[in-house]
C-alpha cells in the first residue's frame, strides 16, 4: 500500500496491479501534481508509516531541510511524525540553495538519496569518490547502498 499526496507518483504506480495507492486528497499545486494543505496533512495523520519518502527544495549549510511553499511543509513534517523509517531524495541541484521554510533536520533522516554527481560543499558531510557520506565528526561512517540509479547514504552519523 502506498499513500501519496502527489498525483504524478500516482500515476507512475497506477501501472503496477500489484500496488494499492491511497491518494492523500487536499488542494492540487498545479506546478508539480503535488496535494498540500490542511486535508492533506489531516489525512496523512490517519496512517503510520513503515517507510516514508519525502524530498525537498533545498538543503542548507545547517544540515535543514528546506522548501518554498510553507503548506507543503506542513505535509512533510506530518509525514515525518508518522513514519518509522525515513527516507530522503534530493539531487545535487539542493545543496546550497536559499529557501525559506524549515522541514526540519537532515540528522532526522535514516537514509538520503541522491544522485552520482552530489558533492556537499559543507566540512561536517562529505561525499567520497565512490559517493559514500562521510562525517568528519567522530561517528561511524556511513554505510553505503547502491541502486540501480541512486547513491544511498545512512545518515545515523549525523544524529547528535
Amino acid at each position: 500500500m502506498v499513500l501519496s499526496n502527489n498525483l504524478n507518483v500516482d500515476n507512475i504506480l497506477v501501472d503496477n496491479p500489484n500496488c494499492e495507492i491511497i491518494v492523500a486528497g487536499g488542494l492540487l499545486r498545479r506546478a508539480d501534481g503535488g496535494l498540500v494543505g490542511t486535508v492533506t496533512t489531516q489525512a496523512i495523520q490517519q496512517f503510520k508509516f513503515e517507510i516514508a519518502v519525502i524530498s525537498c527544495s533545498a538543503l542548507d549549510e545547517d544540515g535543514d531541510m528546506l522548501d518554498f511553499d510553507i503548506q507543503e511543509v506542513g505535509v512533510s513534517q506530518a509525514i515525518l511524525r508518522q513514519a518509522r523509517r525515513r527516507f530522503l531524495v534530493a539531487d545535487h541541484s539542493k545543496f546550497r540553495r536559499r529557501v525559506p521554510a524549515r522541514i526540519g533536520s537532515l540528522a532526522q533522516m535514516d537514509i538520503f538519496y541522491t544522485d552520482p554527481r552530489s558533492q556537499s560543499p559543507w566540512p561536517m558531510l562529505v561525499m567520497d569518490g565512490e559517493h559514500r557520506c562521510k562525517s568528519r565528526r567522530p561517528t561511524p561512517p556511513c554505510d553505503q547502498v547502491q541502486t540501480g540509479f541512486r547513491i544511498v547514504w545512512r545518515a545515523q552519523s549525523l544524529r547528535h
